[in-house]
């Protein structure tokens, strides 16, 4: 997912949990650490939250351990403090 200019955001897949960045200015992917839960997560959609004057603050990962009819399972990084939380709760929606 592009997220700015400079930066994309991977996460989850058929193989696993990883999150990168991968910052274009200096052509480099940098883990940045696993989604939450065990196994793995497909399905994953992504969204970015931003500012008023529309800088990128956070990144919100929604996926699906199973298939999307199970609820999608919600983790947000923070671009400025480079954390993790879980919103502890499922979506029963698409982003």
């Amino acid at each position: 997912m592009i997220i700015d200019e400079n930066r994309l955001f991977t996460a989850g897949g058929r193989f696993g949990m990883a999150a990168y960045l991968y910052d274009s200015r200096e052509s480099v992917w940098t883990p940045i650490g696993d989604l939450s839960g065990d196994g793995i997560r497909e399905f994953v959609e992504c969204g970015v939250v931003k500012d008023s004057q529309g800088r990128p603050l956070k990144v919100v990962a929604a996926g699906s351990r199973n298939s999307p009819s199970t609820g999608y399972d919600v983790d947000i990084y923070n671009l400025l403090t480079g954390t993790w939380t879980t919103s502890g709760e499922k979506i029963l929606s698409s982003l």
